[in-house]
Parts: structure tokens; C-alpha cells; sequence
């Protein structure tokens, strides 16, 4: 309020800046005319994408709306990396000339297209996934095994028909309690380890 009332605009600016305030500094940085110092202040809340997202928005709807300027816009689109052409056309007046961002719409649908291309690869290669497992799962249903009454757990030595067993096709039995133990103690994370035990 003091720098609003003292006429020190560009120091309320700043003061919005140093304390995070990064939605008020751009509009303070805006209604000053100062679209590099508004993009700084987008630009600065790099903790918050969607916030980052917003702000560049703004920039880009009052360069559009209050100057005019559709190319700067387009732009911003290069600047920003968070800024896409489909988010700025509806600040577009209604009788833009496509030229302006024809460009940025070609990137896009090419972007587009690539991205749509690692989807459909990753869903093959998810589909190959399954086949393998599904044929996996086929085999094994015909498999057996058989623990001889001596056996003994790889672990804890303990009689392995003594409680609930793996047997593995090397023939190598471990109790379920055990092996739990030994992959959460070996592979996991504390943090997963506690929720492979919630989910026991």
C-alpha cells in the first residue's frame, strides 16, 4: 500500500517478487507496461508448473488483448515451454491472420503426432507384454514340483512343510514369511517395505 500510495510502482513489484508473490507481481509488472519484467516473475514460480502455466497465460492474453500484438503472443509460445498454441487461440481475435501462427500450429500437430506414435508403441510393447506373461502363466499350470519331507527352508533352516512355502524350479524351497523378509529387508526402501506390509 505505501509504495501504491508514494507512486513506487515498480518497488511494489519487487516487493511482490522477494516474497513469492509471483500472481501479483505479474499483474503489478503488467498494469506497469513491463511485459519482460512480468515474464521474469512467470518465469520465477518454477515450483509450481501450473501456476507458471497461468501467469504466462496472462502475459500472453494482455499482449493479445490490450497491444494487439498476436506475434509477440506466438512468442511467448517459444519462450515459456509450458505455453502451447491451442492455449492462446481463444485470446485470438476473431479475424487473425493464420500466417501469424501457422508455424505454431504445424509444431503442435507435429508434436501431437509423436506423441501419439509413443503411446501406440508403448501400448504394442504393453501388449506383447501380456501375451508373454499369458503364456507364461499357460505353462506353468501343467508344471508340479515336489518338496521331499526332509527339506528345508534356504533361509532359516526351519522343516519347509512346517508353514506356507515357494518352491522354485531349481527346487529350492523358502517359506513365504521368510522370502517376504529377505526381499523387503534387500530390495525395497523403508517406505516400501512398510506398504508391502500393509498390503500382506
Amino acid at each position: 500500500r505505501l509504495c501504491t500510495a508514494e507512486g513506487k510502482r515498480e518497488a511494489r513489484v519487487r516487493i511482490f517478487t522477494l516474497t513469492g508473490r509471483y500472481q501479483l507481481a505479474v499483474d503489478a509488472a503488467l498494469e506497469l507496461g513491463d511485459v519482460e519484467l512480468a515474464k521474469a516473475n512467470a518465469d520465477a514460480a518454477q515450483d509450481d508448473a501450473d501456476l507458471r502455466k497461468r501467469l504466462w497465460l496472462k502475459i500472453a492474453k494482455h499482449a493479445i488483448a490490450e497491444e494487439g500484438d498476436v506475434r509477440q503472443a506466438i512468442a511467448f509460445i517459444e519462450e515459456s515451454e509450458v505455453v502451447k498454441i491451442e492455449d492462446i487461440l481463444p485470446f485470438f481475435p476473431d479475424f487473425t491472420l493464420i500466417d501469424d501462427f501457422k508455424d505454431s500450429i504445424c509444431k503442435s500437430l507435429e508434436d501431437y503426432h509423436r506423441h501419439i506414435e509413443d503411446l501406440t508403441r508403448g501400448m504394442e510393447e504393453a501388449t506383447k507384454s501380456s501375451e508373454l506373461i499369458r503364456r507364461d502363466m499357460a505353462e506353468l499350470r501343467g508344471r508340479f514340483g515336489f518338496v521331499r519331507a526332509g527339506q528345508r527352508c534356504g533361509f532359516c533352516r526351519g522343516p519347509a512343510m512346517a508353514t506356507s512355502l515357494y518352491l522354485f524350479p531349481c527346487n529350492h524351497t523358502f517359506h513365504a514369511t521368510c522370502l517376504f523378509q529377505w526381499v523387503t529387508r534387500n530390495y525395497l526402501s523403508e517406505g516400501d517395505a512398510a506398504r508391502a506390509r500393509q498390503l500382506q
